[in-house]
């Protein structure tokens, strides 16, 4: 539009005043009682567990949904006794490493009876972790 203007174009350029204004919103991060008060929850349900257990995990890895999907036990490597996550984010094909705290290995180990073909976390869908999550949070 301000090309425009100057060249006769137009009048005037409606747009001379306005200003964009971003919208920056500070992060928020968990307490260390918050997220204490997450990981010792007991859920009745087993699904409601797993996704807090995926949710903790997430949180001590910063890992994202799709990189937890994605991961397998080949991008768990041990480097001087202590277990990484070495992969490439799943968006951005970017590599990452992790060292992986207890409670993330305690995590990992707890599901590893349902491993299967080499998947931390196998058979993850979105809409099955959204679906009880909008449920317990309407009770």
């Amino acid at each position: 539009m301000s090309k425009a203007h100057y060249n006769g174009l137009t009048p005037r350029n409606p747009f001379a005043q306005y200003r964009v204004n971003q919208n920056i919103k500070e992060r928020q991060y968990l307490t260390e009682d918050e997220i204490k008060a997450v990981t010792t929850h007991e859920f009745a349900d087993k699904k409601l567990a797993y996704i807090r257990d995926l949710f903790v995990f997430a949180s001590f890895t910063a890992l994202s949904f799709v990189d937890i999907k994605e991961l397998t036990t080949d991008d768990i490597e041990e480097i001087n006794g202590e277990k990484w996550i070495l992969s490439k984010r799943y968006k951005t094909k970017v590599n990452f490493q992790v060292k992986l705290l207890d409670i993330p290995l305690q995590i990992i180990k707890r599901y590893e009876r349902f491993q299967e073909d080499k998947l931390v976390f196998p058979n993850l869908n979105y809409w099955n972790i959204c679906k009880p999550l909008k449920i317990s949070i309407a009770m």
